[in-house]
């Protein structure tokens, strides 16, 4: 049981932190940044359930294994929730509108300036474009 819940949890944190990747890297459309919050929220809750499980069921065999997978899944729930309370607060601030899509963020010339947030980015037709937000949300 310890071993196919082992690599149960291996393989879904793989999964996310590829499919969060994706997200975030070519579509931080609002449905596609609730998506990931709502399968990042799933995930801590299941470590979470699993650090519950089996941090009750010692068994005299293989009870420092299951000290080793119940720590390691509170350890990436903890880390599941402090990252989805950062995404959460910093969401407007990654969420790319529909008509800004085909834009490639450049990272290198983000920054503040004025007190707000400057994003530059080239479209794809290799137009430079700079924006501005005062309220923090860009527009």
């Amino acid at each position: 049981m310890l071993t196919l819940a082992a690599v149960y949890v291996a393989v879904f944190q793989i999964v996310l932190a590829v499919a969060g990747t994706f997200i975030l890297r070519r579509i931080p459309t609002s449905f596609a940044i609730g998506f990931l919050l709502g399968n990042i929220i799933l995930a801590a809750q299941q470590n979470i359930v699993i650090f519950a499980s089996f941090r009750s069921f010692y068994l005299p065999r293989n009870k420092q294994s299951h000290k080793v997978l119940s720590g390691f899944t509170l350890f990436l729930s903890i880390v599941y929730i402090v990252f989805a309370l950062i995404l959460t607060t910093f969401r407007d601030a990654i969420i790319v509108k529909r008509d800004n899509m085909n834009a490639t963020p450049s990272i290198e010339s983000s920054g503040i300036l004025e007190g707000g947030i400057r994003t530059s980015f080239t479209s794809m037709d290799n137009t430079k474009h700079d924006e501005v937000a005062k309220s923090g949300v860009i527009a």
